[in-house]
């Protein structure tokens, strides 16, 4: 995995909600021992609200504004030490946010429609809300899979599996690469 910039190592983890970023991340980068950073937390902590809560009260345009500021400021600097990043589903998205994700060093985590549903906890009804949130599902996701395959150099799916396997086999992969220098 190698890729451009100074600094050490950084594997960024992008892909749909229900994917697993966060889970696999934290337990890939305890497997590697590097720290592990999840955009949504640093979302909360900047605003001292949770994501779902941001987007509710403020608006869409206001979660993902303050989302972008912050996913670009930390793939801007490099890392102090090595890490892994779960971006969150929408950062890839947003064209500053792009350009900085080094495919080099990016993994798609993919989910399939009905595993992602499941996961994302959309697989009840819910007609009180006036739409069909697995149909928003698969719209979003037929949108944002070739963003995010373009935008990775490698691409694994988790449907049917534990995080612990597959950060194992990410794991792996990054040593393989080489990219473990700065190990810890």
């Amino acid at each position: 995995m190698s890729g451009r910039g100074e600094g050490a190592a950084r594997l960024c983890l992008i892909g749909p909600p229900g994917a697993g970023k966060t889970s696999v991340g934290r337990a890939l980068a305890a497997l590697l021992g590097w720290d592990f950073v999840d955009t949504d937390e640093l979302v909360a902590a900047g605003t001292g609200e949770s994501p779902e809560d941001l987007f509710v009260d403020r608006g869409e345009a206001a979660y993902l504004e303050r989302q972008a500021g912050l996913v670009r400021g930390l793939l801007a600097t490099p890392p102090a030490a090595p890490q892994v990043v779960a971006l969150g589903s929408a950062a890839p998205l947003e064209e500053a946010t792009a350009r900085l994700i080094d495919p080099a060093r990016t993994v798609f985590l993919d989910v399939g429609d009905q595993e992602g549903i499941r996961r994302a906890g959309l697989d009840a009804p819910h007609p009180a809300l006036g739409f069909a949130p697995r149909a928003l599902w698969r719209i979003q996701m037929a949108a944002r899979r070739p963003r995010y395959a373009a935008l990775a150099a490698h691409r694994v799916v988790t449907d049917g599996r534990a995080p612990a396997d597959v950060a194992r086999d990410l794991a792996t992969l990054v040593k393989q690469a080489g990219r473990t220098g700065g190990e810890r």
